[in-house]
């Protein structure tokens, strides 16, 4: 009978077991797999062979971060990712100290933390990435520090505590609520004045300027005579640059948007209204409406005393009284212009010109073309120049535009006086009523060399409609070409 109930015990016992699913396994489903022992069964567990009780994932794929060789999912293994778990394919490094640009909280190992440090890439250059920071340039002219002008003077950062300019890091919209409409809506719409230029005869700007090629969209300036903050003088994004302590360079500005519009007095340009003694502005352009009265360029209103503009572009309008030009206004003593453009339709009375308004004293004008139609309600009007004087050298330029006029006027300059023309060309219609020329309006003391205008459209016209006899070149060296080949040439 003890035999017998111990059997049945057993028996009872395995019949238990095997309900239960205990023993060695069970094919009903209900058997917990923990092979990490963190709790978490191994059929949902996102790391089942390494403890993860919080099952963390920081990239949502099919592991845990604690099992993930690719926690950022970036296609680079933790191992050999500068940044394991922020997303960089490119692994950008710039102060090479192996921590990636992207998750460095010291991009220029300099000790001073990004979000403290006002030139973070160590370029001697502030960086500027709103509106709000590119009107507090006017609070430090020299470019020194950032500025807000309510008593927050930030420094820090800048290499050997030394900086000495500006830079853009973003795209900036002065359509600030991006209705397509400039009013009392936008920030620095200023009850219908617009932008106030920074930098004036009181405070010159002084500092370095670099756009990054990053756009400065729909640029609102109205700012006539009567402005009672300007008077309508040293009219732009820039007021008066002066390179005079320190030579300042102004490059890679990139002004656009269907709503630019710029309206001054005196110096008028949509970058800079007057630029003076040892200032570059290069690489930069305009694409917009510029209006002023007198000295007004589509990109620069007035540059004077060695100033060096090149690889620029102006397009849209210009309109202006006197000295107005598709790039620049007024060109005095000492300026380069070099592999520039414009493209922009220029209207003004006297010295007019599609490239530059008036030229005078030391004025070098090289690779340089002007493609808009030019127009002069008066005298000294240009295809790419309105008025050249005093050793003013134009060297492979070009003019394309048509160009209209009453007297002095060229299919190139309108009135070129003790200066050097040479291997240049006009490719235009020339129209005017008197001292009207294929290529010059008048000339005086002027020497010329391989140039061309287009004879089967101005075959009419002299060469150059009237001079004083003391040239060179002129029969010899401006010779007619048709429309068809001077448009195929390559500058």
């Amino acid at each position: 009978m003890q035999c017998i109930s111990k059997l049945t015990i057993s028996l009872f016992l395995a019949l238990l077991l095997a309900a239960c699913g205990g023993g060695s396994g069970g094919d009903d489903g209900n058997d917990f797999i923990d092979t990490d022992s963190d709790t978490i069964e191994d059929s949902v567990d996102n790391c089942p062979n390494d403890p993860n009780e919080d099952q963390l994932n920081l990239d949502g794929d099919s592991e845990g971060d604690v099992c993930d060789l690719d926690d950022d999912n970036d296609t680079i293994e933790d191992a050999f990712d500068n940044c394991p778990i922020d997303p960089n394919l490119d692994q950008a490094d710039f102060d090479i100290d192996g921590i990636g640009d992207v998750c460095d909280p010291d991009d220029d190992n300099d000790g001073v933390l990004d979000i403290d440090d006002i030139d973070s890439d160590n370029d001697g250059l502030i960086e500027i990435g709103t509106l709000e920071e590119l009107d507090w340039m006017r609070n430090d002219l020299t470019g020194q520090t950032l500025n807000d002008g309510q008593g927050s003077v930030m420094m820090d950062g800048c290499l050997g505590n030394i900086c000495n300019g500006y830079e853009l890091t973003a795209d900036l919209d002065f359509d600030t609520n991006g209705d397509g409409v400039m009013d009392e809506a936008d920030e620095f719409f200023n009850a219908g004045a617009g932008w106030l230029p920074i930098g004036d005869v009181t405070g010159t700007f002084q500092a370095n300027f670099n756009g990054n090629g990053f756009s400065i969209s729909n640029l609102f300036i109205n700012r006539p005579d009567l402005d009672t903050e300007t008077g309508g003088e040293d009219i732009g994004l820039l007021g008066l640059v002066d390179g005079t302590f320190s030579p300042v360079e102004i490059t890679d500005v990139v002004i656009e948007g269907d709503l630019t519009n710029v309206l001054g007095a005196v110096r008028v340009g949509a970058l800079v209204g007057v630029a003076r003694q040892d200032v570059t502005i290069s690489d930069s352009s305009i694409d917009g409406v510029v209006m002023g009265e007198a000295f007004t360029g589509g990109l620069i209103g007035v540059a004077l005393l060695n100033v060096d503009i090149r690889d620029s572009i102006a397009s849209g309008s210009v309109m202006g009284a006197d000295e107005t030009g598709g790039l620049l206004g007024s060109a005095t003593e000492g300026v380069v212009i070099s592999n520039s453009s414009a493209s922009s339709s220029v209207t003004g009375l006297f010295d007019t010109g599609g490239l530059v308004g008036i030229a005078i004293l030391d004025v070098a004008i090289s690779d340089s073309r002007a493609s808009g139609a030019v127009t002069g309600d008066n005298n000294r009007v240009g295809g790419l120049v309105g008025g050249a004087s005093t050793n003013v050298t134009i060297s492979n330029s070009s003019a394309s535009g048509a160009v209209m006029g009453d007297e002095f006027v060229g299919g190139l300059v309108g009135i070129a006086q003790s200066s050097s023309i040479e291997f240049s060309f006009a490719a235009n219609s020339v129209t005017g009523i008197s001292d009207v020329g294929a290529f010059v309006g008048i000339s005086d003391n002027t020497t010329y060399q391989s140039n061309h205008f287009a004879s089967d459209i101005n075959g009419a016209l002299d060469t150059v409609g009237d001079d004083f006899g003391t040239d060179t070149g002129i029969d010899t060296d401006i010779t007619g070409a048709t429309l068809a080949q001077l448009q195929a040439v390559t500058m």
